[in-house]
């Protein structure tokens, strides 16, 4: 599994944490859908995969404290539609798709290789294993394998959780969604190995996701 080479540091483990404390400000400002949230269950997420995927327990952190901030861009799309109740138009998806390339653009460029990472993350994490996703229609091993980490946690816990547009999804009827991957034509979303992983240790993402929610 390639990765992207990164180390850790006070001062940017700190540039992650004041980054959460304002998509978490923004949630109490608006009482939208709670964004810190979803971010939070997303980390907690990646840390376990990433370990049962057999990394060290350092690096599976250093993901994790990355993926935390995975939808920084999130801060830039307009309440109206961000907050907006019911299924977005199809004009407004693609202002909502932004979020990827701008929290790209507010995590990168910085020389830092966490910060950087985080930046990679926030771009890829939409793109799909068959070449369907955004913004750049990456496909395979092309797709950061940090994204390809995320993509999995990040749409599990969004399956989970109720939103304006749809009902929240328990444990198993998630799990079904993403292994049937999604009702796309039989093309894969997931990187198939990493998804194998994550059904296989569905019992504590069961838990874990649990303890994180409350």
């Amino acid at each position: 599994m390639a990765l992207h080479p990164v180390r850790g540091d006070a001062a940017s483990a700190a540039s992650l944490a004041c980054l959460a404390n304002a998509v978490r400000a923004r949630d109490e400002l608006s009482a939208g859908r709670a964004v810190s949230a979803h971010e939070r269950n997303v980390a907690g997420l990646v840390m376990l995969l990433a370990g049962a995927l057999g990394l060290p327990s350092g690096r599976a952190e250093l993901i994790g404290m990355a993926a935390a901030v995975h939808d920084v861009g999130k801060l830039t799309i307009p309440d109206a539609i961000l907050l907006k109740p019911g299924s977005p138009t199809p004009e407004e998806w693609t202002v909502l798709r932004h979020h990827a390339r701008l929290g790209e653009a507010i995590l990168a460029g910085h020389g830092d290789p966490l910060l950087d990472l985080a930046a990679t993350i926030a771009r890829s994490h939409h793109e799909a294993y068959d070449g369907s996703g955004y913004p750049d229609g990456l496909s395979g091993e092309a797709i950061p394998a940090e994204a390809r980490i995320v993509a999995i946690c990040d749409v599990y816990d969004a399956l989970r959780q109720e939103r304006a547009y749809k009902p929240a999804l328990d444990h198993c009827a998630a799990l079904d969604v993403m292994v049937r991957r999604d009702g796309r034509s039989g093309l894969d979303r997931f990187d198939p190995a990493m998804l194998s992983r994550f059904v296989a240790i569905q019992s504590e993402v069961e838990r874990a996701w649990a303890a994180g929610s409350r």
